[in-house]
């Protein structure tokens, strides 16, 4: 599997030095509103930051849900600096234009020009806007799965992430069996394993009826050996944590692999088992309705004390994003806040 530490080839641009006073004295595992931050910075897994429990690995934006048009999309290109001067590490779960824009390749290009200007590596996911719901009028009555290989084409085919600096990422489609799945994406850094895995919300490109879920099918298949994999790595390499990243929300409150109307089931019944087996941390990050973070997710009445979740919202388009980091120390974990980017003059 390919190391990769997400410090190398990151630019660091400067935050303000008042930060670590802002920080000063915030409880573990809560989201804060804060400023965008602006000054130098060390690196990641550096030593103690005036009293706070030394970082380990790369501080972490999250977006997703954005842009939904383009007026968003101008407000996201000037946010994408801050982002940089705060973060290592941009993770945009997917949905990268709206559901009443058209799935044309002419927009593809146009965010794929938006996301590029990032300043530090951008690990992007498929949402459903992207590729599921193509075949809606408001998508442009595109047929799904021509629109989700255009997608991989455009911005999957690389081996590396998106973005003006990148990180090196293995993905599945390295493997001769799932070469059609190059958005599974996995990388490692400082004891820390992410892995991306393609799960659209809008159920998961369900399609009622007998005979019409090849697509999700097959596709769930590459998603299972793809997290079985990680979760392996992760164990033989000692990880401290798995960062499963995804798009959709699946509704954790439920679990019925029975019920064909969950099209989820599957998914999160082997989240379940994994993060089970897994002595260490696991972080479940995605889009969401509204803003969730459980510290300890229970799932259909299972409580799972080593797994946190949190469903970034799209509150503020383009103007906000979460902040994640993992801290060491007696209390070790993930830390989760919300940044907003500067005021515009």
């Amino acid at each position: 599997m390919n190391q990769t530490s997400v410090r190398e080839g990151v630019q660091h641009a400067s935050w303000r030095r008042h930060l670590a006073a802002l920080l000063l004295g915030l409880p573990l595992l809560a989201i804060l509103p804060l400023p965008a931050a602006h000054a130098d910075r060390p690196p990641p897994g550096v030593g103690v930051r005036d009293g706070l429990p030394p970082r380990i690995g790369p501080a972490i934006a999250v977006i997703a849900d954005v842009p939904g048009n383009e007026a968003q999309a101008r407000v996201l290109l000037r946010t994408l600096e801050d982002i940089g001067h705060d973060s290592d590490l941009l993770i945009h779960l997917g949905n990268l234009k709206g559901e009443n824009e058209r799935c044309d390749d002419t927009l593809y290009l146009q965010r794929r020009e938006l996301l590029e200007s990032s300043l530090v590596p951008l690990v992007l996911l498929p949402g459903d806007n992207d590729w599921a719901d193509c075949a809606l009028r408001a998508g442009g009555n595109y047929a799904p799965f021509e629109r989700l290989t255009r997608l991989r084409e455009l911005f999957f085919e690389r081996a590396d992430s998106l973005g003006a600096t990148r990180i090196a990422l293995s993905r599945q489609s390295e493997t001769s069996r799932f070469r059609g799945y190059p958005e599974n994406a996995r990388w490692s850094t400082d004891g820390l394993m992410f892995v991306a895995v393609n799960v659209p919300g809008g159920q998961n490109n369900f399609q009622r009826g007998a005979g019409r879920n090849g697509e999700l099918e097959e596709r769930a298949l590459a998603n299972n050996a793809w997290l079985r994999q990680a979760f392996s790595n992760a164990t033989r390499e000692d990880a401290r944590a798995v960062i499963v990243a995804f798009h959709a929300d699946p509704d954790f409150s439920r679990l019925d692999t029975g019920d064909r109307s969950d099209a989820y089931a599957g998914f999160k019944q082997q989240l379940v088992q994994l993060a089970g087996h897994f002595k260490g941390q696991v972080l479940l990050l995605h889009g969401s309705e509204k803003a969730v973070v459980d510290q300890t997710l229970t799932v259909a009445g299972k409580r799972l004390p080593n797994v946190m979740r949190v469903g970034v919202h799209n509150s503020r388009p383009g103007e906000s994003w979460l902040h994640i980091e993992y801290q060491a120390g007696r209390n070790a974990g993930f830390v989760v806040r919300t940044r907003n980017a500067r005021p515009q003059p």
